[in-house]
C-alpha cells in the first residue's frame, strides 16, 4: 500500500496532484471523429485518441494521491504498488483501487429506496446520510423453505478439468442424485437455479424451468413455479472479495482468509437452528461476502414470489446451501437424511424393476452388479416400498399415453 510518508519524501503535495489531474484531462483529444468521414481519416482520427482510454486511470491515482496528502491517514488502499511477471519479464504496478461515485446533485436530493436485500453497510459508502426507517420482516406463510446442509460448493458439483476422474465422477454421481431429487420432488412446473456450469443437468428434466446465479434479479417469469430447488451459492474468492472492499472502502486492507462460524436460521417456532457457514471475521470483508452470497441466494428465492402466495398456490422451496437468511425455515437437513435411495431413484427415472438382473443392466449407476441390486430390491422391500409401485407405475403410463 501506498504511505502518506512516501509521498512527502517525495516533495509531493496536494497542489501537485490536483495540477497533473488537471494536466491529463488536457490531454483528451475529443471530436476526433465526425459523420462523413472516409475509412482512412476514421483510422487516423482512432490514433489520434486512443491515449484517451487511459485518462480517467490516472486521472483517479492523481485524486487519491491528492485525498491521501490532504488527509490524516498514514495509508491508503487506493493506490497499491506490486510486481508482475510475465514472458517478457516483470515489472512494477501501480493498481488504483477507484468506485464510481453518484453526483452531488443527485445525493443531495431526498430519496426513498425500497429494497428488499439492500445491503445498507455498502449503501452507506455511497449515500453516508442513509436512514433506515423501518427494518421489516416479509412474512410468508405459504412458502415453506426447507434447507439441506453440506457442502453445496461450485466445486463439490461442477465437473473440472483439473479435478482427477474420481473426484470428477463423484460430482457427477451428486448432480446425478440431486436430479432425482428434483424429479421425484418437483411436482407441477417446478424450477432450478443453481451455477451455470451444471444448469443443462437439470434443464433435460421434462417440464422443467432453469435459471443460474447472477442472472436472476428482478425476474418475474417464475412467480407461479410450485417448487422451487435452489442448489448452490456464490461465494467469491478471498482475493475478489479483498478486491471489491479496496474499492468500496480505500481502506489498506490485508488479504484474509474465510472461517467457519455457527450461526442461528429462525425455525418456524422461532428459535434457532444451528447452521456452519462460511464467513469474515473484518467486516468490510463479510460486507462484500453478503452482498455477494447471502444476497443472491435470497434473490434466487425470490423469484417464487412466495409473500404472494396464498392457500390455493403454496410454493415449497428446497434450498441446498450452508447460508443463513432472514427467512423462516421449515426444517434443516443433511443430504444422507433426505437423498432418495435406489429404489426412488429408479421410480424418479419412469420404471421400477423388480428383476436384479434388469435393474443393473438398466441403471449401472445406482447398480454396478446384479447383486447390489438385489440387496437394494430386498431392503426396499423392507421399507415397504412395492406394495403400490404397480398401481403408481401403471397410472403413470396410462396418464402418459393418454
Amino acid at each position: 500500500m501506498l504511505t502518506r510518508a512516501a509521498l512527502m519524501r517525495a516533495m509531493l503535495t496536494a497542489e501537485d496532484c490536483a495540477r497533473a489531474r488537471q494536466l491529463e484531462w488536457r490531454r483528451k483529444r475529443a471530436n476526433t471523429m465526425h459523420p462523413g468521414m472516409t475509412a482512412e481519416a476514421r483510422k487516423k482520427a482512432r490514433k489520434q485518441a486512443e491515449g484517451n482510454a487511459s485518462i480517467p486511470a490516472r486521472v483517479a491515482l492523481w485524486t487519491s494521491l491528492e485525498t491521501l496528502l490532504k488527509s490524516d491517514n498514514a495509508v491508503t488502499g487506493r493506490v497499491e504498488l506490486s510486481t508482475r511477471g510475465s514472458g517478457e519479464g516483470s515489472g512494477r504496478v501501480v493498481s488504483v483501487h477507484r468506485r464510481k461515485e453518484i453526483q452531488a446533485h443527485v445525493t443531495s436530493l431526498p430519496m426513498l429506496l425500497l429494497d428488499a436485500i439492500m445491503q445498507v453497510a455498502i449503501v452507506r459508502h455511497y449515500l453516508p446520510r442513509l436512514e433506515v426507517l423501518a427494518e421489516i420482516r416479509v412474512q410468508a406463510p405459504h412458502q415453506r423453505l426447507h434447507q439441506i446442509i453440506g457442502g453445496w460448493g461450485k466445486t463439490s458439483l461442477s465437473p473440472h478439468g483439473k479435478a482427477t476422474v474420481s473426484e470428477n465422477n463423484r460430482r457427477i454421481g451428486r448432480l446425478a442424485e440431486l436430479r432425482d431429487f428434483v424429479a421425484l420432488n418437483g411436482g407441477q412446473n417446478p424450477l432450478v437455479v443453481t451455477y451455470e456450469d451444471i444448469e443443462d443437468r437439470f434443464r433435460r428434466l421434462p417440464g422443467v424451468e432453469t435459471a443460474h446465479f447472477n442472472a436472476i434479479a428482478g425476474l418475474d417469469v417464475h412467480r407461479d413455479v410450485r417448487t422451487l430447488f435452489v442448489i448452490g451459492r456464490p461465494l467469491p474468492s478471498p482475493e475478489d472479495v479483498r478486491m471489491l472492499a479496496l474499492e468500496l472502502t480505500g481502506k489498506p486492507l490485508a488479504l484474509a482468509a474465510s472461517q467457519t462460524e455457527m450461526r442461528g436460521a429462525r425455525g418456524p417456532d422461532g428459535r434457532g437452528i444451528g447452521i456452519k457457514v462460511r464467513v469474515y471475521a473484518d467486516p468490510d470483508f463479510e460486507m462484500v461476502r453478503a452482498a455477494i452470497t447471502d444476497a443472491e441466494v435470497a434473490q434466487a428465492i425470490g423469484r417464487a414470489r412466495g409473500v404472494n402466495r396464498t392457500a390455493d398456490n403454496p410454493v415449497d422451496v428446497f434450498l441446498f446451501a450452508d447460508v443463513v437468511l432472514t427467512l423462516t425455515v421449515a426444517g434443516v437437513a443433511r443430504w444422507a437424511e433426505v437423498c432418495p435411495d435406489p429404489i426412488a431413484r429408479m421410480w424418479a427415472r419412469g420404471s421400477v424393476l423388480l428383476s436384479a438382473t434388469d435393474a443393473a443392466a438398466a441403471w449401472p449407476d445406482l447398480f454396478p452388479t446384479p447383486e447390489a441390486a438385489r440387496k437394494a430390491l430386498h431392503r426396499g422391500e423392507a421399507k415397504g416400498h412395492f406394495p403400490d409401485i404397480s398401481l403408481r407405475y401403471i397410472t403413470a403410463v396410462r396418464s402418459k399415453s393418454e
